[in-house]
Formats: structure tokens, C-alpha cells, sequence
């Protein structure tokens, strides 16, 4: 059984110790014993939303990735052969002119996919929300991750099982991974582009679709999230911490892990170290990845694939 005042009075001094927390304001919670556990985690999860929008704030934006180039190359694509079809049949048998019209055409379409790409990537909503558990007597915390298309969902959907462990204490990640609406919009305006727009407009705009900014933001909120956990935040303090991602919340861990990784290695006296991180993108594979749910040293992970399940094992 864990020791109440154990964590209670040593979260509090973690918090004191970091400014987050006066003596006097410890000693006046401690007069209520009523609500001294639920004050004190109301502090903890303030420290955690001033982290995240540190991180927020500080997040990179000069980045180019794969999916950066993969949207170009797309894009480029994609204006090229919208231009072809566009363009009057006098002017295609003219080759030197078709040709110039069509790479200008393609290239102004890569340039604005690419530019699309980075842009959406920025986060600009992020937030860590206390699903079950009560923090001050758990032992272990769970951070789950959302996937696809479940922005403004109730979070006990997928997690409500997880959650209900014996000394678990878990927090959702609530980030912009999309929705119907957005799926909605995105269809709506397609069709007005497709009829009237230019081709970098429509390549653009097909950049931006839902999936796409939502896969793009998985990349960059593990790059926040891990980024939070290098503070050390006092729900973490003397606590085994496990990683949970559905579906694209996968995507959210393995760039968590990437960055974890790289900054531990730079930094390694105030490293982080996580107990599990598990990664659940289909249902198939749900009894398989339950079944190695046990103690298992950062960076190792179990994953699960589309169609197969498997362990994977990353160099520390």
C-alpha cells in the first residue's frame, strides 16, 4: 500500500522547491484536510499548463521533414497535371511552352504544398486533463493519447479500462487530432477550389486536409510532450510514468520517443525515463499489447501494426 504522506508532502515540497508553491500557501492547504489533496493537485495541474505553454511557445517551426517533401513532391504532382488538362489544346503542341508553363505551374503548386505543410504542423492547442485516479496514493501514472478524429470526444472511450488499475493515476492528452466538422469543411470548400482556383490553390488546399494537419501535429505535439517531461513535473515525482497511444497517438509516442531520446543523450543528468509506452492502432491487436502491458525500461516499446503485432526494440 502506498504511503499517503509520502507523496502528499513530497509533491509539495517538489513544488515548493520550484516555485510553484509557497510554504505559507502549504501550511494554509494543510488546514483543511478535506481538500489539502485536491488543492494541491490543482497546483500540479497549473504547473503542468504553464510547461505546456512554455513548449508551446517554443516549439520549433524551421523544421523540414519527410512529410514536408512527400507534400511537395505531391503538390508539384498534383499542379502539373491539373495544368495539362487546363490548358488549351494550341498551347500543348507547342512543346518549349508547354513544358515551361507546366514546371512553373508544378513548382509554384510544391512550394505552397510544402509551406502548407510547416504551417500546419504549429500547435496551437494542448492540454493534459486528469481522467481517474487520485495522485497524492498512485504509484503510477498513465498519459494516454487520443488518435484520429477524436478532438472534442469524451476521453473514458478509449482509456475508462486502462485507467481503472489499482494506483494508476491518468491524464488524457487532449490535442487537435480532428473531426467531423473539419472533415466536413474540408469537403465543402474542395469542390468550390477545384471549379475556380488555381492549381497551387487546389494543391494547397489538399495539403491541408484533415488527416494530413492532424498527422503533421502528432509529429509536433511528441516534440511538446516530450519536451514537458524533461521539466520533471511534480505528477511524475517518484512515480513509474507509461505511455499510451491509440491509433495516431502512436505517431504522438514514437516522435515523443525520437526527441526523449535525443535529449536525454544531450542532457543525461536530468534525463527522463519512462516505465511503458504501449501503442494501440488497431483493435485486432488489443489482447497482444494488453498481454505486454508489464515493467519494461524507456526506450524499449511494444507496438502494433496494422496487421501484425510485434515488440520493437530501440538502441539506448
Amino acid at each position: 500500500m502506498v504511503d499517503d504522506g509520502r507523496f502528499l508532502q513530497g509533491d509539495a515540497r517538489d513544488l515548493i522547491a520550484k516555485g510553484q508553491l509557497t510554504e505559507g500557501e502549504w501550511h494554509m492547504m494543510q488546514q483543511d484536510a478535506k481538500s489539502v489533496k485536491a488543492n494541491l493537485h490543482n497546483r500540479m495541474l497549473a504547473q503542468l499548463d504553464r510547461e505546456l505553454s512554455t513548449a508551446i511557445a517554443s516549439q520549433p517551426t524551421d523544421q523540414v521533414l519527410d512529410t514536408d517533401v512527400a507534400a511537395a513532391i505531391a503538390g508539384g504532382l498534383w499542379g502539373a497535371a491539373s495544368a495539362f488538362f487546363k490548358t488549351p489544346v494550341a498551347t500543348r503542341d507547342a512543346p518549349a511552352s508547354k513544358s515551361s508553363f507546366l514546371w512553373e505551374t508544378a513548382k509554384e503548386a510544391a512550394l505552397k504544398s510544402m509551406e502548407t505543410n510547416q504551417r500546419i504542423r504549429a500547435v496551437d492547442y494542448l492540454k493534459l486533463e486528469h481522467h481517474s485516479g487520485d495522485i497524492s496514493t498512485c504509484e503510477h501514472v498513465v498519459i494516454a493519447v487520443n488518435g484520429f478524429m477524436t478532438h472534442g470526444m469524451d476521453p473514458s472511450t478509449n482509456w475508462a479500462t486502462y485507467c481503472q488499475r489499482k494506483n494508476v493515476a491518468c491524464y488524457v492528452v487532449l490535442w487537435e487530432a480532428g473531426n467531423g466538422a473539419e472533415w466536413d469543411d474540408f469537403v465543402d470548400k474542395f469542390q468550390g477550389h477545384f471549379e475556380t482556383g488555381r492549381e497551387d490553390v487546389i494543391a494547397t488546399h489538399f495539403t491541408g486536409n484533415p488527416w494530413n494537419r492532424a498527422k503533421n501535429k502528432a509529429h509536433q505535439v511528441g516534440h511538446i510532450l516530450a519536451d514537458v517531461l524533461r521539466t520533471h513535473p511534480t505528477i511524475t515525482r517518484g512515480r513509474k510514468v507509461t505511455l499510451l497511444g491509440h491509433s495516431l497517438g502512436g505517431a504522438v509516442l514514437y516522435s515523443l520517443l525520437d526527441r526523449l531520446a535525443a535529449q536525454n543523450a544531450l542532457s543525461p543528468r536530468t534525463r527522463f525515463d519512462l516505465h511503458r509506452v504501449v501503442s494501440l492502432p488497431v483493435h485486432s491487436c488489443l489482447r497482444t499489447t494488453l498481454a505486454l502491458w508489464r515493467p519494461m525500461p524507456f526506450p524499449t516499446y511494444a507496438k502494433t501494426g496494422f496487421s501484425t503485432c510485434t515488440r520493437r526494440r530501440t538502441a539506448s
